[in-house]
């Protein structure tokens, strides 16, 4: 199937990704375009995997997240670097996980209720990689975007209706 966008997509897209509230009828208004044209446009976008999934964005304060760390963890094993990153990733306070290659290292975004409740969850995440070297640095997050930039987005020069 083609994953090519066109410029309607992309203005759809701009509507939905900071808010998926919207409803059929605004987004159509908004783009100029009929409720089905809008909806067989997002089903397609869906199948395609632009859209992976609908989700609702949490203030973590208001769930008593009040921590957020970034972890370094240097693996002493030989275990492939992806396998055990889907390990820690079923810890519930990892957010992300990125693997820094050059380094063979993995970086963490966790979520804690407070500060003092690192050393819960440094037991945690030893008790998956038990060799690893772990390093945290507790941050305070001041700008957090969910929304994807869509200027770099492969553009098909004909819309589709």
């Amino acid at each position: 199937m083609d994953r090519r966008l066109d410029k309607v997509d992309l203005e759809i897209l701009s509507i939905v990704q900071p808010d998926a509230s919207r409803t059929l009828a605004q987004i159509a208004k908004l783009v100029n375009r009929s409720r089905v044209a809008c909806f067989r446009r997002l089903l397609r976008l869906k199948e395609l995997g632009v859209i992976r999934r609908t989700i609702t964005v949490l203030d973590p304060a208001a769930v008593n997240l009040t921590a957020t760390a970034i972890v370094t963890i240097r693996s002493g094993s030989s275990e492939p670097l992806e396998r055990v990153a889907a390990d820690l990733a079923a810890v519930s306070e990892v957010m992300d996980v990125f693997l820094v290659a050059e380094r063979r290292e993995l970086l963490l975004r966790v979520v804690m209720a407070r500060e003092e409740g690192w050393h819960g969850l440094r037991s945690k995440l030893q008790l998956r990689v038990p060799s690893a070297e772990i390093n945290v640095s507790i941050v305070r997050c001041l700008q957090s975007k969910t929304a994807l930039p869509l200027d770099f987005a492969t553009f098909a020069a004909e819309g589709r209706g």
